[in-house]
């Protein structure tokens, strides 16, 4: 009965010890998180220095006018990182097929379509409630959350195959 009774204490300590190694549930990868936000302080600061005196001219007359958009930018970017954040990832999951699908149904649009804008000299804008926006931007996010949730569903298959796997 002392062997059980060492041996669950023993237990107990070793699963505190696992406990405290792991970070809490829910918590963000705080390294992470200061990596992105210098790595976008120092973006702004390379906008700011290298267009400052390109703004202060017509038609922008505006030192401070690129700044400003990438604060604006920035500040967007911020809002839905930390919706991303909140959103059970699994979301992510369930939803990648059915984006995959409105991402194809738009890219064909843009390849059929006559009512595409043209922006600075590229013609494959698509404009929504006033919103422009480029089909192959959206590809950027939804091709790897399908390709992944693909590649995990066809895991066996994968590691199977004589051919080597790119992912």
């Amino acid at each position: 009965m002392a062997a059980l009774a060492a041996k669950l204490k023993n237990r107990k300590r070793s699963d505190a010890k696992t406990a405290r190694a792991r970070s809490p549930q829910g918590q963000p990868d705080w390294w992470l998180l200061v990596a992105v936000l210098l790595l976008l302080a120092v973006g702004i600061i390379m906008v700011f220095s290298s267009s400052q005196y390109f703004a202060q001219y017509e038609p922008y007359n505006d030192t401070y006018y690129f700044l400003k958009s990438q604060l604006k930018n920035a500040a967007v970017g911020a809002v839905a990182m930390f919706l991303a954040y909140k959103v059970n990832y699994r979301l992510f999951n369930r939803a990648s097929y059915a984006a995959f699908v409105v991402l194809l149904v738009l890219l064909l649009f843009m390849v059929v379509s006559t009512r595409i804008e043209t922006i600075g000299g590229a013609q494959r804008w698509l404009t929504v409630f006033g919103f422009s926006f480029q089909p192959s931007e959206l590809a950027k996010i939804i091709m790897p959350m399908a390709l992944a949730r693909w590649a995990t569903a066809n895991q066996n298959k994968l590691s199977d195959s004589p051919m080597p796997t790119v992912f």
